[in-house]
């Protein structure tokens, strides 16, 4: 008996239980199991509910998808590889429209396909890569150096690089970046002699450590730093200097 609540579709039309719309029989999926053979709610509404139902219980949807891969391993496998062999056949035929050349074997007798500029050089002219099957870059060296040069231009990998060289720099004092940052955090981000504000970068802020015992005694900024050497580390020396500067200072007062 067919359901009053529902208002009677045409022939060769059925009404969404869900959505309550119209929709021709192509529209809903095929179900065997009852008389009509057509699912009671349209292929929309049976993907909405789908995304509705993943979101609401994600570990029973989990949970099941592990048990069903457990239980059919050859099913997945067939499945994956049908979804592959799909995806594959659509990306052809976009390259064929957008008039794009085919896959073309990598190596020839003409030398090596460079899979940027498209074009074939000899093996010579491709960087080794350990992660290639081959050990061989798919990327000729004119591509590897100008996608090198490109990406150091972005933020993020310049933040990333900046970070990287520092902590290579303070291998030598035997500190860690996480010590580095805690002692300009102790120092106020200030110079530990003139307290003025630290520059970081190239020339910048300095390390300054005892050439002896390799114990790192502050940071300084790049004028104290060279100071401090210029006077090699040597505290009489710049007491001699402290005096010099004094005395003068006071001649020049009284002429």
């Amino acid at each position: 008996m067919a359901n009053s609540k529902l208002p009677q579709a045409r022939p060769g039309f059925k009404t969404c239980k869900r959505c309550l719309l119209e929709k021709p029989l192509e529209d809903f999926q095929y179900e065997p199991r009852v008389k009509s053979k057509t699912t009671a709610r349209c292929r929309m509404c049976l993907k909405l509910g789908g995304q509705e139902y993943a979101l609401a219980h994600p570990e029973k949807v989990k949970a099941s998808r592990e048990k069903y891969r457990t239980r059919y391993p050859e099913r997945v496998r067939a499945a994956q590889n049908f979804t592959n062999r799909r995806v594959a056949l659509e990306r052809r035929e976009k390259r064929i429209a957008a008039h794009i050349p085919l896959m073309e074997p990598r190596e020839t007798d003409d030398g090596r396909l460079c899979s940027r500029c498209r074009k074939r050089k000899p093996t010579e002219m491709f960087p080794p890569n350990a992660a290639s099957k081959d050990g061989i870059s798919c990327y000729c060296r004119e591509c590897t150096n100008r996608i090198g040069r490109q990406n150091t231009k972005k933020p993020a990998v310049k933040k990333y690089r900046r970070r990287y060289m520092r902590a290579l720099a303070l291998k030598k004092y035997g500190m860690t970046l996480e010590e580095f940052e805690a002692k300009v955090k102790e120092q106020d981000g200030k110079c530990a002699i003139c307290k003025e504000e630290l520059k970081f970068g190239t020339g910048g802020c300095a390390v300054d450590h005892d050439h002896t015992t390799n114990r790192v005694r502050g940071l300084l900024c790049r004028l104290c730093n060279v100071g401090v050497g210029h006077f090699r580390e040597n505290p009489e020396l710049l007491l001699r200097a402290v005096a010099y500067l004094r005395n003068k200072s006071t001649e020049d007062v009284g002429d």
